[in-house]
């Protein structure tokens, strides 16, 4: 907004520069020289406007996806609304998709093991909060690869984070309690356990895949798009991300599974208790 507003104050310098400069100028001639192969001499509002333009930060903007905000408050932004990188891909033979299409990884697997949460195929997006408080996050996906029998838990995940929210956690129904995937900025805990297939030393329930503070968002429907995301293996649990003020928040999608195609996450309000 600040880099607006200076914008606005040049616009206005060099219209009154204008009136000025033109004011009591009757004549139609041109009275401006030049000489070839030479600049022509700059004119007041040339200075003016230049003055005004030395000091703007050229990071002082930043760009905002675009977003639907629902009488409830809810969040909607399409997932093909940001620039692609790496093997992300815009489809649209998957029907029954909103907005111009939806986005799908087409590249390899990227599992904890065998690539790192936020340097695969990131994706990043702006948003807006204007109303601070605690928000399910929830995206609306579809398996576009493999056969009905085989994929229940195949080609359905991605990676989300949310790191600059002032709380980004999963929420254990059973427990009542809040887990954080390992590497949180924060570091907070408790954390749910990368190794989901052995105990792990606080004895918690075993975790799902989780690195660098992403979780991995799943569904395990095939054939039609489906709101819905878990994280923790064998546990599902639903995501959350607290804002404590208004303004502007990042949410990074990053790549996981093959085949998992996503047309838009929503941001949905939770109501005080």
């Amino acid at each position: 907004m600040k880099k607006l507003k200076k914008i606005a104050q040049i616009a206005l310098c060099v219209a009154l520069c204008n009136t000025i400069i033109n004011c009591g100028n009757d004549s139609n001639e041109d009275t401006a020289t030049s000489i070839v192969g030479e600049n022509p001499p700059k004119n007041d509002q040339e200075e003016i406007a230049e003055d005004l333009t030395e000091n703007i930060p050229e990071n002082d903007v930043v760009t905002v996806t675009p977003q639907v905000v629902q009488a409830n408050g809810t969040i909607i932004v399409q997932a093909e609304d940001t620039s692609l990188v790496a093997d992300w891909k815009e489809r649209t033979s998957a029907t029954g998709f909103n907005g111009d299409g939806y986005i799908v990884w087409e590249g390899p697997e990227k599992f904890w093991d065998n690539g790192t949460a936020g340097q695969n195929g990131l994706l990043t997006y702006k948003i807006t909060v204007d109303e601070p408080g605690t928000y399910q996050f929830i995206w609306t996906s579809r398996i576009v690869k493999g056969e009905p029998a085989s994929i229940a838990t195949e080609h359905n995940d991605s990676w989300v984070r949310l790191p600059d929210a002032d709380d980004f956690y999963a929420f254990d129904d059973v427990n009542e309690d809040k887990y954080y995937a390992t590497g949180n900025a924060a570091n907070k805990t408790p954390v749910i356990p990368i190794d989901f297939l052995n105990p792990n030393p606080n004895n918690l329930p075993k975790g799902g895949e989780n690195r660098n503070g992403f979780f991995k968002g799943y569904m395990n429907t095939y054939g039609s798009w489906l709101q819905k995301t878990n994280t923790w293996d064998n546990n599902p649990m639903l995501i959350f991300a607290t804002f404590n003020t208004a303004g502007v928040y990042t949410v990074e999608i990053d790549a996981r599974s093959d085949g998992h195609a996503i047309d838009q996450f929503s941001l949905i309000p939770q109501k005080e208790e």
